[in-house]
């Protein structure tokens, strides 16, 4: 993603602000800088940067999903412990083979000009999804829906699309496979409803003009690019009553050191994730301040093998590598915030989920399988070229491995920083031996962990496909039964760790500060908000 620079004017206003605070000697002792809640229920946040747009079709990012929930919302929303709740629809059921859901929607949800919000709206908008014109970042999403794929490959109409509108608040979707989760896949964007009267603006430069018309529990009242974004309470929202804040502000801060400055001026009141320093986290954990909140996420930090190109084409020479990475140091030296050393793709604490066993070994091992492979000590391996993108700890760990490798096995790495879009493009042409990566997933399924290895997903960049790993993850998705489809994952989660396309690092965690008197908070797995039970006591004061 990329970042925008700040404009001078505001970085001089919000140090002012910085130093006016700090030296107020307005802090509480026990807490992190000043705990003063602000007059009006107002929510001040650290957003990390400004969303790409305001179009929740369009964008998948962290920050323009954030923003995308306060404006909209969907047949299904999430709650702040990261679970589905009734959004649009009121209600809903499948039938036997959970292939073909019915919603049915509640009939005061209004967009913010007042009017009705239709079952069509949710076909049109899907549509528009889809359209590859459109070019949504998103559009995959979609995807299980009967014929998404085709109508985005620009292989057939929009009107083959399986959804169909029986009646203004009954809406009938057909699936591709059988899907029990499938609600819950509702509450991302991507599958938002947007207004047909909106349509035709220009998304990408929204608000031009006025804000934009949604059906979430806020509306846009002004958004001003590296300033901020304030969103006010709706007063057409079909939940109004139990939406508790006046306001959101999302400020754009990119800087860690700036985020944490202005947390302690009193200026922020929430840092959500990755916006604070590794090593302050880690301050503010040792230091057990109840401000600090930490979450595992549901998100896998691993490196892609090129398994293109030799050496790394035999598995003998990839499971030497992952045989002598020392994922323990790297979560304990280089995070050392939360991150738990992981040898798996699927995020171990994934409800109901159990990792497959691996087979184990040492730096011996591993030596023995490079001898086996013609590479007795390293001997004939050129330097492997290692990318990954400058900032973040990804450089530390490079170097860690540069030197682990080097001493265990005699093989040595080029590490190779450049910035985030061109590691992407020289991934995508197969230029590197080892890159860097991570994989968030959008819903806590573990074949939304695995769907990123098979053949022909353009996220798969090891050259590495197997028929079979494939076929698992088909004949998963076409499995009703949740323990025989967790199964049928299970063998392919430990086919793809035994031939060692990725090296699985750690899970990663999350550490945010959220003031004392903010309540409804809470950080969770999946990174979601629900705003009905957020609250700003504006009469707290520390206990005596």
């Amino acid at each position: 993603m990329k970042t925008r620079p700040w404009n001078a004017p505001v970085i001089s206003l919000l140090l002012l602000l910085v130093t006016a605070a700090c030296g107020s000697g307005d802090g509480t002792a026990g807490y992190i800088g000043r705990v003063h809640p602000p007059k009006s229920p107002v929510l001040r946040v650290a957003s990390g940067e400004d969303p790409a747009g305001l179009d929740p079709t369009r964008y998948h990012s962290q920050n323009a999903w954030r923003v995308a929930r306060l404006l909209f919302e969907g047949l299904l929303a999430f709650t702040s412990e990261g679970h589905t709740t009734p959004g649009v629809a009121s209600s809903w059921s499948a039938d036997t083979e959970a292939r073909v859901f019915t919603f049915h929607l509640r009939p005061e949800a209004r967009w913010s000009d007042g009017s009705r919000v239709r079952a069509g709206d949710f076909i049109h908008s899907w549509r528009r999804t889809l359209d590859p014109s459109f070019a949504s970042e998103a559009a995959e999403t979609l995807y299980t829906i009967r014929g998404a794929r085709l109508i985005n490959e620009g292989a057939a109409g929009p009107e083959t699309l399986g959804a169909r509108a029986v009646s203004d608040t009954v809406l009938v979707v057909e699936l591709e496979h059988p899907d029990p989760g499938f609600p819950a896949r509702t509450a991302l964007p991507p599958l938002f409803p947007v207004p047909p009267q909106e349509t035709a603006r220009d998304y990408l430069n929204w608000p031009g003009g006025r804000a934009p018309i949604g059906n979430g529990p806020f509306v846009l009242e002004a958004w001003r690019l590296n300033d901020r974004l304030v969103a006010r309470r709706s007063d057409t929202y079909w939940n109004r009553d139990a939406i508790e804040l006046e306001r959101v502000i999302f400020y754009p801060i990119t800087d860690k050191n700036t985020t944490v400055n202005l947390y302690r001026a009193g200026e922020i009141d929430w840092t959500t994730a990755n916006t604070i320093p590794v090593d302050q986290a880690r301050q503010f954990l040792g230091a057990g301040a109840s401000e600090v909140h930490v979450s595992t996420v549901y998100a896998t930090y691993y490196l892609e093998l090129n398994t293109r190109r030799e050496p790394l084409s035999d598995p003998r020479v990839r499971r030497a590598l992952e045989l002598t990475t020392s994922r323990e140091e790297i979560a304990a030296s280089i995070f050392g915030a939360g991150h738990r050393p992981s040898r798996v793709m699927i995020t171990t604490d994934l409800p109901d989920w159990t990792a497959p066993e691996i087979a184990g070994g040492d730096a011996e091992t591993a030596r023995g399988l490079l001898a086996d492979a013609g590479y007795p000590g390293g001997e004939g391996i050129p330097p492997l070229i290692y990318i990954y993108n400058t900032g973040g700890p990804h450089g530390a760990v490079a170097e860690f491995l540069q030197g682990t490798w080097q001493r265990q096995l005699g093989i040595r790495i080029e590490p190779t920083p450049m910035d985030y879009p061109s590691m992407e493009e020289r991934g995508r042409r197969g230029d590197f031996h080892i890159m860097r990566s991570i994989w968030l997933v959008d819903l806590p399924a573990p074949i939304e962990f695995l769907e990123v290895l098979e053949g022909g997903n353009p996220n798969n960049l090891t050259g590495w496909r197997d028929s079979t790993y494939d076929a698992l993850l088909e004949e998963a998705r076409r499995t009703l039964n949740r323990q025989e489809r967790y199964a049928l994952l299970r063998r392919a989660e430990e086919r793809l760790l035994t031939d060692v396309p990725i090296i699985p690092l750690l899970q990663y965690a999350n550490v945010q500060l959220i003031k004392p008197y903010v309540e409804g908070l809470r950080p969770n797995p999946l990174d979601v908000v629900g705003w009905a039970g957020v609250r700003v006591d504006t009469g707290w004061h520390p206990p005596r």
